[in-house]
């Protein structure tokens, strides 16, 4: 998501790179986290199939790109998300 959005707004200080997991493995109880939650949720990829409610529904969705980005924009609108300084 910091990718898609770094593209059209590069002046507010979004994530670059990612944490590994064995780290965020080491320190999860830190934050509350059990390693068991670490190892079956983090890093993991997502692939949802929307194909049904295509072919049944006949529903058509917004690209994954303007939805992130029209919501960023409405959370900078509200002033929950700051520009870097």
């Amino acid at each position: 998501m910091a990718n898609v959005l770094h593209k059209k707004f590069p002046e507010y200080p979004l994530p670059k790179n990612s944490v590994p997991k064995p780290l965020v493995w080491i320190i999860a109880p830190l934050f509350g986290l059990s390693r068991k939650y670490v190892a079956r949720n983090f890093n993991i990829d997502i692939d949802f199939d929307n194909s049904y409610i295509k072919k049944d529904l006949g529903i058509e969705f917004l690209p994954f790109e303007k939805t992130l980005t029209e919501h960023f924009e409405q959370l900078v609108e509200d002033g929950v998300i700051k520009k870097r300084q």
